[in-house]
């Protein structure tokens, strides 16, 4: 070979090796990118973990509240239950308790009803004997 075609060979060479060289750097450059959105994206699960952290605790909180609400209503559920089985236990009594009192007011009235007749009898008795005591005397 020649020396121009040697020389002619280095400058291809040159050539080639300075885009290999290009290429290695685009790479590098690439991987530095990379490395950089992997490291922001280590960085965003962390800060999601410790939201999914906070979320666990606020829903075992609010699962403790559901628990308490369901144990009240279900407490509320049982008072009402008992409250609606005295108030019916209540009407019943106290309507045969009406009903007697209404017997005992017929009884009171029927009771009456014979002392006047009889009061009645004993007047029409008292002035038919003042009547003829009057008509005996002379006035």
């Amino acid at each position: 070979m020649t020396h121009d075609e040697m020389d002619e060979v280095i400058r291809h060479f040159d050539v080639v090796m300075e885009a290999v060289r290009s290429d290695v750097r685009a790479i590098g450059d690439g991987h530095v990118m990379l490395s950089e959105k992997i490291d922001h994206l280590g960085h965003e699960m962390v800060g999601l973990k410790e939201q999914t952290a906070k979320l666990d605790v606020g829903l075992a909180a609010v699962a403790t509240r559901t628990e308490r609400v369901e144990k009240a209503v279900v407490t509320l559920t049982d008072r009402t239950d008992r409250l609606e089985h005295e108030l019916i236990a209540f009407r019943a009594e106290t309507q045969h308790s009406f009903a007697e009192l209404r017997a005992m007011l017929k009884l009171s009235y029927a009771e009456i009803e014979g002392r006047v007749t009889r009061l009645e009898g004993a007047l029409t008795e008292v002035l038919g004997r003042l009547e003829r005591i009057e008509k005996g005397t002379p006035s």
